[in-house]
C-alpha cells in the first residue's frame, strides 16, 4: 500500500478519473477519503457517480464521527458539496439528506452549510 502522502498527491494531481476517485472515497483512511471526496466534487460535479458517492459518504458512520475542522464532520462536507453543485439532482440529494439528518447533529450541519468551505 502506498503511504498516505503519496496517495494524497495522486488524488490532488487531477490524473485520476471519476471512478478511481470514487473508490478512494471509501478508503479505510479517513484523511484519504476526505481528499478524494473534495477532489471528486471539484473534478466530476453533477455526475450521477459523484452524487451517489457523496450521498453514501454523508450517511457513513465513520464520516459522521470524523471531524475535519471544528465541529464539521466529513459527512457534513459531503452534504455541503452536494448543495454547492448546480444540478437539480444534486440539490435534491442534499435536501433529502438534510431532512433525514439526526436531530442531535442538525446544528453543526447548519453551521457548515452556512459557512465557507
Amino acid at each position: 500500500m502506498k503511504d498516505f502522502d503519496s496517495v494524497i498527491e495522486i488524488i490532488k494531481s487531477g490524473t485520476l478519473d471519476c471512478r478511481a476517485l470514487a473508490e478512494y472515497c471509501r478508503h479505510p483512511t479517513l484523511g484519504i477519503r476526505g481528499a478524494a471526496i473534495m477532489r471528486l466534487a471539484d473534478q466530476c460535479p453533477d455526475q450521477d457517480l459523484t452524487i451517489s458517492t457523496l450521498q453514501s459518504g454523508a450517511r457513513d458512520d465513520a464520516n459522521r464521527r470524523f471531524r475535519v475542522f471544528g465541529a464539521a464532520s466529513l459527512a457534513h462536507v459531503c452534504v455541503k458539496l452536494l448543495m454547492r453543485m448546480g444540478s437539480s439532482e444534486a440539490q435534491l440529494a442534499g435536501k433529502d439528506l438534510i431532512r433525514e439528518w439526526p436531530n442531535d447533529d442538525l446544528r453543526d450541519l447548519d453551521m457548515v452549510l452556512k459557512g465557507e468551505l
